[in-house]
This record gives structure tokens, C-alpha cells and sequence, in this order.
């Protein structure tokens, strides 16, 4: 199973063609982020607010991807109002699943089972970077709540002993280039619960690979496919660095990956294939930051000094157990979202 970035397609025709990264990786079964809303309609829109989405020619492109599951627990999958049966349908039809969303919480905590390879994958978005989390009545995500995400891992490991649990994880702020040290944390300890092997997506960049007790954390896989045009009136434009993305080829032992390096076009033609690695070529490559042997106060300092966003401002988040810092955290950091987004507007 290869687990792949951040993807939208919001072309009316399906270009296959774009997709240069050889048959090996082509016919692979794979997961990826789904980050946006599906205009099932195909042109025919009728949204209520400007956000990102998805034509209905991106069921025929993942089909030919061989994607075999649409993860949804991200902060655009709501970005418009929407018949959810639909929406839901609309993937089944094509023979993909999803994970990660529905119209309850119930239906959004749902597991992606892939009996081939004996690998169950749960996925989970961060309410603080607007990922809308479910609850008993209304629509939304599957939510990364600590003692939530905990629960899960529980159950699943419960249902399927003999499985590979798998986590696919919108979490970080956009254009970071290291983990949060809570989310870093929680990784590990997530592993010391029995998970197999984490994946994140959202910061739009490759982010470092960590090997904790022979299990792959990849904290940001970066964007798989996600051109940068006019959305309705918003314009969507990245860094240099997010037009190259990563995707892994994961069987549950981390001895066996593969890391297919790829690179888009800025304007959404062609990716291409541009080296595929093994696990310990790609841990020595300059795309990653060895974090492995850091505790959790030396990896602190590190960050504290290194990652991307020191100056713009934003908390961090140290431990996810400080209830209520960390809601004070959220509060800022969402109304920080929202007045950007006002201004952008």
C-alpha cells in the first residue's frame, strides 16, 4: 500500500497523462489525502462559499492511480455545503472507500481495512487547523483528540490482533518543516501503544522521517497532486519546496519501504518520478532532519531553534495532556486563521 500526500483535481477533464511516475508505482494500491470536497456535479457547482474541490474527474484519475481509499479527515472537506449521502456514494460508485469523515461521528470513526496486506488504517484531523470534528448529530472529521485517538487505537488493536494499524494524520501547521513537539510525543507514545506506523499530512512540504522503536514516523509526506490556481475567488500559490511531495510504499515492516521522491508543476501539469529510495538512502538524503536519539526536552530546544514558523507567532505545543493551555492555544490560533482569511478575502 503506498500512502500519498495532499490531492486535489479540479480539472473537467481526466488527464491522465499527467501522472509520469511509471507503471511500478501506477498499479500500486494506495491511500491518499483528499483535500477537498468532491463537486460531484462536475461543473454544475452550486457551493455555497469559496474553498477547494475536486471535479468528478478525480474518481476517474484515482481509478487510474489505483487508489483504493480516500482519507477525509482534513480542513477542506467541508469547505462547502453538501448532500453527504452523495458525496459518499459518489466514491463508492467508483470503487474507492473512504475514512476519516461521515455524517456522524460514529460514521466518521470508521477504520480502512486492507485485507491483502493485513493493514487497518485510521484516520484523524486536527480540529485547531479547522479540520470540523463530527459528533452524534452533524457531519465532519474524524477528530485528533488525544484520549479520543487513544480509544481508538484500543479498539481497532482489539478487533485485529494480527493486523498492522496504520495512522493517516492531518495534523502541524501549513509550511512547517519539523513536527510539533506534542505531536512528536504523541507519536511515540501512539507506538508504544501498539500502532505500526504514522504518516501526516496538511504542511503542504516533506517533512523529517523518524524511525521510533523500527517504526516510520513520517511527519509530512507533502502534497501528492494539488495545483495552484484560482479557487472561485481565492488564489491558492506554494513555496518551491511544496511542489515536491514524498509517497511511501508501506507493508508494515520498516525494512521493506520504499520513498518514491516526486515533483509537480506549479500550474497542475505534469508530476513526475524523480528517484525512489530505500528507507535508510532516504533517512541520509539533505530532505531529512535526523531526529532519532533526541528526548523529548533536547528535540524541544532543537525545534525551538530551528522550525520554520518561530517568528510568525504561533504557539507551541509542548504536550497534549495540558488541557487547558492548550485550549487557550486553540482559541488564538483559530481566530488568528480567521482574521487572515478576512484580509485574503
Amino acid at each position: 500500500m503506498i500512502f500519498c500526500g495532499d490531492f486535489v483535481y479540479p480539472f473537467t477533464d481526466a488527464n491522465s497523462l499527467i501522472f509520469q511516475l511509471g507503471w511500478d508505482f501506477i498499479s500500486t494500491p494506495k491511500i491518499l489525502n483528499f483535500e477537498s470536497t468532491l463537486d460531484y456535479l462536475n461543473g454544475s457547482r452550486g457551493l455555497l462559499k469559496t474553498g477547494l474541490f475536486s471535479t468528478k474527474c478525480s474518481l476517474d484519475i484515482m481509478n487510474f492511480l489505483n487508489v483504493k481509499c480516500a482519507a477525509l479527515a482534513n480542513n477542506h472537506v467541508t469547505d462547502f455545503d453538501f448532500d453527504v449521502p452523495s458525496f459518499i456514494s459518489a466514491f463508492e460508485a467508483n470503487g474507492i472507500e473512504i475514512v476519516g469523515f461521515g455524517n456522524t461521528i460514529k460514521d466518521a470513526a470508521g477504520y480502512f481495512k486492507y485485507e491483502d496486506e493485513r493493514l487497518v488504517v485510521l484516520n484523524f484531523g486536527w480540529e485547531t487547523i479547522k479540520c470540523e470534528p463530527a459528533d452524534l448529530t452533524g457531519r465532519g472529521v474524524n477528530p485528533y483528540q488525544y484520549s479520543y485517538v487513544e480509544n481508538k487505537v484500543r479498539d481497532v488493536r482489539a478487533l485485529f490482533p494480527d493486523y498492522k494499524i496504520v495512522l493517516f494524520l492531518h495534523w502541524n501547521y501549513e509550511f512547517e518543516n519539523l513536527p510539533l513537539p506534542a505531536d512528536r510525543m504523541f507519536a511515540h507514545h501512539l507506538i508504544d501503544m501498539g500502532v505500526d506506523g504514522i504518516f501526516g499530512h496538511h504542511p503542504h512540504i516533506i517533512n523529517p522521517l523518524e524511525i521510533y522503536n523500527r517504526k516510520p514516523i513520517f511527519y509530512s509526506l507533502g502534497n501528492f497532486y494539488f495545483p495552484q490556481m484560482m479557487y472561485g475567488d481565492v488564489e491558492i500559490s506554494f513555496r518551491e519546496n511544496a511542489l515536491f511531495g514524498i509517497s511511501v510504499d508501506y507493508h508494515g515492516d520498516v525494512e521493506r519501504c520504499k520513498i518514491y521522491l516526486h515533483r509537480q508543476q506549479a500550474d497542475g501539469g505534469v508530476v513526475e518520478l524523480l528517484k525512489c529510495y530505500d528507507i535508510q538512502t532516504w533517512y541520509e538524503t539533505s530532505y531529512n532532519i535526523p531526529l532519532n536519539g533526541m528526548d523529548d526536552k533536547e528535540y524541544l530546544h532543537f525545534y525551538k531553534h530551528h522550525h520554520f514558523h518561530k517568528k510568525k507567532i504561533l504557539p507551541i505545543y509542548t504536550d497534549y495532556r495540558k488541557s487547558v493551555l492548550n485550549r487557550g492555544f486553540d482559541k488564538y490560533v483559530l481566530f488568528r486563521q480567521k482574521f487572515i482569511d478576512l484580509i485574503k478575502r
